[in-house]
């Protein structure tokens, strides 16, 4: 768990989640080739993690990108990191249990190239950033992820590469 590691506060040291997205999660690495693995970043996080990441983040990219206007930093802040909530009707969809942080790793640990890290939030984190480009193994590598979860049933966050739902709002 990523965010444990980094030392963030009340992050957990543990993977939970809704027990339907787990089921899905072990039925999609039926087709990841031979000896790869999946590598969860992140899955279920308390509320306080939540605030905590939103609001370093909102700090990183307020200063980044000071030139912006208030509406539209809170924009580009909240397509990485769901605002904080406590209505239960607009949870973020980390605090449901129902999303997924995840790479893939070959049969040596090693994560596979996807161009960028977990938790870069420039528009090369999207996920069909290497559509394009003539970067084949990055495209395959993405596609790969990107189809494998889809294929079970989970959505992907379009702005990263790395982020699956399945059950909730955004899922929806």
């Amino acid at each position: 768990m990523r965010y444990s590691k980094q030392g963030i506060f009340k992050a957990i040291d543990r993977c939970y989640m809704r027990e339907s997205a787990y089921s899905l999660l072990l039925k999609a690495t039926d087709y990841l080739p031979y000896g790869f693995k999946f590598k969860i970043y992140d899955a279920w996080r308390p509320y306080l993690v939540q605030k905590t990441l939103y609001d370093y983040y909102k700090a990183q990219l307020s200063k980044k990108y000071s030139f912006l206007d208030i509406e539209e930093l809170e924009k580009k802040i909240n397509s990485y990191v769901s605002p904080p909530s406590k209505d239960i009707l607009k949870p973020p969809v980390h605090c449901t249990g129902g999303a997924i942080d995840l790479t893939v790793v070959d049969s040596s640990g090693e994560e596979l190239d996807m161009g960028c890290s977990f938790d870069d939030f420039e528009e090369v984190a999207h996920t069909n950033f290497f559509e394009s480009s003539d970067n084949s193994l990055i495209k395959n590598n993405r596609r790969m992820l990107y189809n494998i979860m889809i294929s079970v049933g989970f959505t992907n966050l379009p702005s990263e590469w790395w982020h699956f739902d399945y059950g909730t709002s955004f899922w929806s």
